[in-house]
């Protein structure tokens, strides 16, 4: 799978990740060129029919906050789309964008601690499992957070 990204110039790769509050990652899906669209990418991981099968626990339901790109539903919430919002979907989406933030930290962790999945100039992308050396670096990124615990909020 090869994707070329104009602007930086190099083959990209995306990922997409669902992380708990104790800053665990639940679910990490991918690669996908970098030239998908995030819409394209939740639907082709599955994420939508592990919620629906998932998220409910009795009187308890649980739903995740996603990308403005995801459609929202009963177990997807994203933020308030449009040039007009009201002030309560201004505060909720200011609120909310400091969740989407966590996500970015745990992509972050994966590149910091396990600094191969992020070492282009190394990376074979048609020689190499690029994509499973990442899920890899996610899952040693777990065993890092059970063993040391998580600076996420």
């Amino acid at each position: 799978m090869s994707s070329w990204k104009e602007p930086k110039r190099k083959h990209a790769l995306k990922y997409q990740s669902v992380l708990a509050r104790d800053g665990l990652i639940i679910h990490l899906s991918g690669p996908f060129p970098g030239t998908r669209h995030d819409a394209f990418i939740f639907k082709q991981s599955g994420l939508l029919d592990m919620a629906e099968a998932y998220l409910s626990c009795g009187e308890k339901h649980f739903v995740i906050y996603g990308d403005p790109a995801y459609a929202q539903n009963n177990h997807i919430v994203a933020p308030f789309k449009g040039v007009v919002l009201s002030d309560d979907e201004k505060e909720f989406n200011k609120r909310m964008s400091s969740v989407r933030v966590i996500v970015e930290w745990g992509f972050g962790k994966i590149a910091r601690y396990w600094a191969f999945v992020d070492f282009h100039k190394n990376q074979k992308l048609l020689l190499q499992r690029v994509g499973k050396m990442y899920t890899v670096g996610g899952l040693l990124t777990n065993v890092h957070t059970c063993c040391y615990g998580s600076q996420t909020p």
